[in-house]
């Protein structure tokens, strides 16, 4: 059997090189040099920017990256030259509340929104008002502007709208104003709350938006019926009064179902979709949202949690038991061997789940690459001193290289339920099933995902892998390791079974 060969990557920028020459890559020689982690670690401070007289809260590059425009709470915007370190102008925007975004609509044009709930657009040049929108009930979080149409713009406001915003129509904020796209209060209830939203540059139609829960809303705008306002904006009511009236149908659904359900696809972090929201703590609220440059990743802020990176083409579904364990518990298993739930008998498996073929024979048979086997054993060093984040940044480094190593996935798994940040556990849980996929037969990642699962509080789903494991490994069945874990999840299916308290009922899992 042949060597395998190093990826070019692995042989420095020679190799990148001249497998760019060859076309064998492109992607890979563009995301392996564009941004490297020497180049992060040589970052520093250039210059200061002086001019604003309170917090700087958003900034914004032009178009070709010659100016730079900041907000601030003195309500001011100021241009830069960042290359000059030059004030370029200084414009007063009008606005009577901290401003939260600023975005260019053309050089000679600059929308910014606040916490007074206005949206404006000014001119550079003469300071001339463009566009004066008061339809929000509450502080305008964010702004979106499309790259190929400077006549557009959205808006997301925690009163829970989401407007859009045409220059070439004279605008009146009245319900006779057509400019509402997505009206949250009506699919999430009166404490919706919208709180930034973008476009994509490759496919403008399609629209991301956050809102004060941990999904991510991906609207196809070409689908979607501008609606009214439900109120009028220049009445005299106060703000909260036609915010109160805003909310009256709040949770039922579009009065004019302005939004088919084919329009908007929904992404979240797998391991808080699998519950619901309410039993978050603390709250999560999706805090900025933005496209790459391709329009294929979507890179969304978790407030209290973290920063994900989401594949729009290729969503993943969340996984906890795959269909293969539940046919071989339930379909091949004796009955006895099962675990009574209650008097309910559990789902059938799907005919067509089976369960991973076996591993090729060069899978993880063949030895590691040198280099690999260097990282692997560095990595595995780090994790013996408790350097987990460290060690996890290896292992990735080493699957990028490698993608086909059951044992990398393995060991990644158990760093990741080491360290255990927000969303390490249920990450360590996919690393099993992908070591698993690559060997059947790898008992570290079986033991490994019925632990994880325990640890995520799935204690039935944690009980059928662990039933898989001791059926498959009968000689690791009877290990100090397995008693311990098979003893947690009894304790917890046990207390799972007791009857709730009035006051605090059983929540279904998402």
């Amino acid at each position: 059997m042949g060597r395998r060969e190093e990826p070019a990557w692995s042989k420095g920028t020679v190799g990148l090189t001249m497998a760019r020459e060859r076309g064998d890559i492109q992607r890979e020689f563009q995301s392996h040099l564009t941004v490297t982690r020497e180049l992060i670690e040589r970052l520093g401070l250039e210059s200061t920017l002086h001019g604003h007289m309170g917090c700087v809260n958003c900034l914004e590059w032009n178009n070709d990256g010659s100016v730079l425009a900041s907000a601030s709470d003195d309500l001011h915007v100021i241009l830069w030259d960042p290359y000059r370190y030059k004030k370029l102008h200084k414009m007063s925007t009008g606005h009577t509340g901290n401003i939260f975004s600023v975005k260019f609509m053309t050089p000679d044009s600059l929308a910014t929104c606040a916490a007074d709930g206005m949206v404006r657009v000014r001119s550079v040049s003469t300071g001339a008002n463009l566009l004066e929108c008061s339809c929000h009930c509450g502080r305008v979080k964010r702004l979106a502007t499309a790259p190929d149409d400077p006549n557009l713009i959205w808006s997301a406001g925690e009163d829970g709208l989401i407007l859009q915003h045409d220059m070439r129509s004279p605008h009146r904020c009245n319900t006779e104003a057509t400019n509402v796209l997505v009206n949250l209060l009506n699919h999430m209830g009166r404490y919706a709350e919208a709180k930034c939203v973008a476009v994509n540059p490759r496919r403008p139609y399609q629209l991301a938006a956050g809102a004060n829960d941990f999904y991510v809303r991906l609207y196809d705008t070409r689908m979607i019926k501008l609606a009214r306002l439900q109120v009028s904006a220049s009445s005299s009511r106060m703000m909260w009064e036609r915010q109160n009236v805003r909310c009256a149908r709040a949770g039922a659904g579009d009065p004019e179902n302005n939004v088919p359900r084919n329009a908007v696809h929904y992404f979240a972090p797998g391991h808080l979709s699998i519950e619901p929201n309410e039993q978050t703590f603390p709250k999560k609220a999706t805090t900025y949202v933005a496209f790459s440059h391709d329009g294929n990743e979507l890179l969304v802020n978790l407030g209290s949690e973290q920063v994900y990176l989401f594949d729009i083409n290729c969503a993943r579904r969340p996984v906890l038991v795959e269909s293969f364990i539940i046919q071989h518990n339930h379909g091949t298993r004796p009955d006895e061997k099962q675990r009574p739930r209650n008097g309910t008998a559990p789902a059938p498996a799907p005919a067509a789940a089976s369960a991973p073929a076996p591993a090729s024979a060069d899978a993880d048979a063949a030895p590691l690459p040198e280099r690999i086997r260097r990282l692997k054993e560095t990595a595995n060093e780090h994790v013996n001193k408790c350097n987990y984040a460290e060690a996890i940044y290896l292992y990735n480094e080493a699957i990028a290289a490698c993608p086909h190593s059951a044992l990398l996935y393995s060991n990644r798994a158990a760093a990741l339920m080491r360290r255990g940040w927000s969303g390490d556990t249920y990450a360590a849980v996919r690393d099993c099933y992908c070591a698993i996929k690559l060997d059947p037969d790898h008992v570290k990642s079986h033991f490994r995902l019925a632990k994880g699962l325990m640890d995520l509080k799935r204690a039935r789903e944690a009980h059928e892998c662990l039933l898989y494991f001791k059926d498959k490994f009968p000689r690791h069945a009877t290990s100090h390791a397995v008693f311990l874990l098979q003893k947690d999840i009894n304790v917890a299916l046990e207390g799972m079974d007791q009857p709730q308290p009035d006051e605090g009922e059983s929540i279904k899992s998402g």
